[in-house]
């Protein structure tokens, strides 16, 4: 009696021990394919509670490339069936194999993987720590894994719409840390640009104006990339072109200012 409860038991500590593993193997901010069949992307990952969950399940000849979305979900160990349940609340999907477009909805979404098939021998950074370069071959490397039929022309105008936001969620995170690491290469020039005109006005014992004047700028800055960065799910708002309006803006009003100071006004 003891020796068969003693084996389960092992089997289950192991079991358990690997999904710890996988669990953690699935990390925030970062693209992983290397469960077969499937691209995961969670924005976070608490302890396998993880938020803003994204998978893409390839098609090919004969299966329809499907899109799912959930805000919340949790991953926990099924030792009984030697499987890793990934529970998604709220989950949108859209499948598509290019003559036809289904689009669904359910509070709750069960999927269930093996751990023994995770393949993930190397170390992949997050998004935010990968360079310019990285970023568009990961990027170029996702879209030729997944290329995302045309939806069907004869889908309803409403379906078409929801099946295009749908489908391009999984990109927009890569797109968005492109465009901030270009944008923020050109902050100096618009910091220069208003800072040269703001120090000409504010006279050398003016310390303390000047000091609150660059933190309001820095403030400012930052308020874009900080709403652009929590809006990198959230394609429809476009948020890699709000990390250009700082630089836009400022840019202008240092130029307007150069101006004035050079003609006295």
């Amino acid at each position: 009696d003891l020796g068969p409860r003693s084996r389960v038991a092992y089997k289950n500590l192991i079991f358990r021990a690997r999904a710890e593993v996988v669990n953690m193997e699935i990390p925030e901010d970062r693209f992983i394919s290397d469960f077969p069949g499937y691209i995961f992307f969670t924005e976070k990952n608490h302890g396998g509670n993880l938020e803003n969950v994204i998978i893409i399940k390839p098609g090919n000849g004969t299966n329809a490339t499907v899109t799912i979305r959930a805000p919340r979900g949790k991953m926990e160990p099924d030792p009984a069936n030697k499987r890793i349940n990934l529970n998604l609340f709220d989950a949108r999907s859209v499948s598509s194999n290019g003559s036809r477009t289904t689009i669904g909805s359910t509070p709750e979404l069960v999927l269930d993987f093996n751990p023994n098939t995770f393949t993930n021998q190397i170390y992949k950074p997050k998004i935010s720590d990968m360079t310019f370069w990285q970023l568009s071959e990961t990027l170029n490397d996702l879209e030729q894994k997944v290329s995302l039929p045309q939806t069907n022309q004869a889908a309803s105008p409403k379906k078409k719409r929801a099946a295009a936001r749908q489908q391009i969620d999984w990109t927009e995170p890569i797109r968005v840390e492109m465009h901030r690491q270009v944008a923020f290469s050109f902050a100096c020039f618009g910091f220069t640009l208003v800072g040269i005109p703001l120090g000409i006005r504010v006279h050398r014992r003016e310390t303390n104006i000047g000091v609150a004047i660059a933190l309001a700028l820095v403030m400012v800055y930052y308020s874009f990339m900080l709403v652009g960065e929590s809006l990198s799910l959230r394609p429809e708002f476009a948020p890699h072109l709000i990390f250009w309006l700082p630089n836009f803006i400022f840019q202008a009003v240092g130029a307007v200012l150069l101006w004035r100071a050079n003609r006295g006004i």
